[in-house]
């Protein structure tokens, strides 16, 4: 699993970008610091990582 782990302060590359929608525009959401999130909203990965670690369970 490559593409998984979590993100405390520095943020990950090619990792998705949220975004708000005020309903006329949609504009990039503010990034947060995750360092408080933990596993309620650090962790990352991709569809492909889950795969992996859903055949190894």
């Amino acid at each position: 699993m490559s593409f998984t782990g979590l993100e405390f302060s520095k943020p990950v590359k090619s990792l998705a970008e949220g975004y708000n929608h005020d309903g006329a525009d949609r504009k990039l959401a503010k990034s947060i610091n995750m360092s408080w999130c933990h596993a309620a909203g650090a962790m990352y990965s991709t569809a492909q990582d889950m795969a992996k670690f859903d055949a190894a369970s």
